[in-house]
C-alpha cells in the first residue's frame, strides 16, 4: 500500500483508534501499578490472608465449631481460586499486555512522528530541474522522490506492524477482562447470635500500599506531578513561592498558605483543626489522608536554633517507649505535596514537600534546603514548650474525625487561627 499520497497520523487516528489516548489513560497508568509490583503484593496479600485463615483453629468442639470450620473451609478454598486467578489473568497475562502494550505504543509514538517528518520532506521539483535541463535533473528528481516514497512507505510499515502488535495485545487484555471469577457452592453461614465478640478498634486513614497505586485505585484527579530537585511529587498546585511571614507569627502564614491553595483550588474548607499524637506515623498517615483527600495541612516541624537533647515519650509500632531527641526551637509549615514512590505503609518526612514562612520557598521535608533543615518536631523536645503536645497537625475540614477508631490524636484547645484570612499568605504559583 502506497501512503505517499495522504498523510496518516497513525497515533492519534488510525482505522477510528486513538493510541495516544489509550496510552494517557490505562497503559501509563496500569504499568505504573505493575512496575511498583501492584498486582505481586496483591497475590502476597491473598496468599497470607490465606494462609491466617487456614491456621486459625479453636479450643472447643460443639455446633459452632462445626460452622466455623465450613465457614472456614469454605472461605480458604474461595481465596485459593482467587489467588490462581491474580497469579495465572493478572500477572501472568495482563501484566506482561500492559508492558508489551506500553513499549510498543512508545515505539508507535515515534516511528509515527518519523514518518510525519520524513512524508514533510518530500523533494521539491524545482531543486533539480532547471529551465535549460537537459534530462539529467528530472532523472536525479525522479530518483530523489522514488527514494522519498520508499523511505515514508517504510516508515508507514513500520507503524503498521507495531499497530497488529499492538492489537493482539489489546484482545488479550478484553479476554482477561472477559473472565470472571467463579467460586463454586455457596458458603455456609455462621449463627452470631451464639457468639459475642468484641471487635478491636479500626484505624480510620485507611492508607496502603504504594501513593501511585492508590491514586490510580481512588481516581484522584486534583493532584498533579511536578519535578522538584530531580524528584517528582504529587502535588496540589505547582507553586514559585510565598510570602514572607512576620517575625513569629510562622503558623499564622503557614495556615494562610493553606487557605490561599484551598480557595484558589475550590475546595471546601473549614474552620482549622489541629489534632496531637504520640505517633509519629499517624500523623504522617493524616498529612497524606489529608492531601490524597485534595487539602494542604499545616505541620509543627524543627526551627533554627537547638537546645541539647531530652528523653520524650512515643508509640512506636503501637508500643509506647521513650526516645532520646534532639530539642529545636519550633517553627510551622504548610505540606501540600506528597513524593512519587512513597509507601503509604511507612511514610517518612522526605516524602512530603512543604511551603516554608520563614522565605517563603518550597522544600522537601527531612532534608536541608537552603541551610535549614526542617523535619517532623516532638513539641515535647520543643525549646519553647509550654505544655505536652505530642505531634502536632492542623487540617481543614472535619471530612474525617481523627478521634475516632485506634487513633491516639486527640483535638487540642488550640485553633489559633491568628489573622491568616487577612494576610492571605501571598502565593506565587507557576501555572
Amino acid at each position: 500500500m502506497d501512503y505517499t499520497s495522504t498523510k496518516i497520523n497513525f497515533y492519534t487516528n488510525y482505522n477510528g483508534n486513538n493510541y495516544q489516548l489509550l496510552y494517557d489513560n490505562e497503559v501509563s497508568s496500569a504499568y505504573n501499578i505493575i512496575s511498583s509490583n501492584g498486582p505481586t503484593n496483591l497475590l502476597d496479600k491473598v496468599t497470607k490472608i490465606k494462609d491466617i485463615l487456614n491456621n486459625i483453629s479453636v479450643d472447643w468442639y460443639d455446633a459452632v465449631e462445626e460452622e466455623f470450620q465450613s465457614y472456614k473451609e469454605s472461605c480458604v478454598s474461595a481465596l485459593g481460586i482467587i489467588r490462581d486467578s491474580v497469579n495465572n489473568q493478572f500477572i501472568s497475562s495482563a501484566s506482561n499486555a500492559y508492558k508489551n502494550l506500553k513499549s510498543d505504543l512508545e515505539s508507535l509514538k515515534s516511528s509515527n512522528d518519523k514518518y510525519q517528518t520524513d512524508f514533510d520532506s518530500k523533494p521539491n521539483e524545482s531543486s533539480y530541474i532547471s529551465e535549460d535541463d537537459d534530462g539529467t535533473g528530472r532523472t536525479q528528481y525522479n530518483a530523489a522522490v522514488e527514494a522519498w516514497k520508499t523511505k515514508v512507505n517504510g516508515d508507514a510499515q513500520a507503524c503498521v506492524d507495531l499497530i497488529e502488535k499492538i492489537e493482539e495485545s489489546k484482545e488479550i487484555l478484553a479476554r482477561v477482562n472477559g473472565n470472571t471469577i467463579t467460586v463454586e457452592g455457596s458458603s455456609p453461614t455462621i449463627d452470631m447470635t451464639k457468639l459475642e465478640f468484641e471487635l478491636p478498634p479500626t484505624n480510620n486513614l485507611n492508607l496502603a500500599g504504594p501513593v501511585e497505586v492508590y491514586i490510580a485505585a481512588n481516581g484522584i484527579p486534583y493532584l498533579k506531578t511536578y519535578s522538584n530537585w530531580g524528584e517528582e511529587f504529587y502535588a496540589l498546585a505547582n507553586i514559585k513561592r510565598g510570602g514572607d511571614e512576620e517575625p513569629g507569627h510562622c503558623i499564622a502564614w503557614a495556615n494562610a498558605y493553606a487557605k490561599n491553595i484551598l480557595r484558589r483550588n475550590n475546595t471546601p474548607y473549614t474552620n482549622i483543626i489541629s489534632y496531637s499524637t504520640l505517633d509519629k506515623q499517624e500523623v504522617l498517615g493524616i498529612a497524606a489522608k489529608e492531601i490524597l483527600s485534595g487539602r494542604p495541612i499545616v505541620l509543627e516541624v524543627t526551627g533554627t536554633k537547638t537546645g541539647g537533647y531530652t528523653d520524650v515519650a512515643v508509640v512506636n509500632q503501637g508500643t509506647m517507649t521513650t526516645e532520646t531527641m534532639k530539642k529545636w526551637n519550633r517553627h510551622y509549615v504548610a505540606l501540600y505535596g506528597i513524593k512519587k514512590g512513597a509507601d503509604l505503609d511507612n511514610l517518612k518526612d522526605t516524602d512530603f514537600l512543604y511551603l516554608d514562612p520563614a522565605g517563603g520557598q518550597v522544600k522537601q521535608l527531612g532534608t536541608e534546603n537552603g541551610g535549614q533543615f526542617r523535619s517532623t518536631l516532638n513539641a515535647q523536645a520543643a525549646t519553647t514548650n509550654e505544655k505536652d503536645e505530642n505531634y502536632c497537625i492542623n487540617v481543614f475540614s472535619d471530612q474525617y474525625n481523627y478521634e475516632n477508631g485506634s487513633l491516639t490524636c486527640k483535638r487540642l484547645n488550640r485553633t489559633l487561627d491568628w489573622d491568616s484570612n487577612k494576610i492571605g499568605g501571598g502565593v506565587q504559583y507557576i501555572t
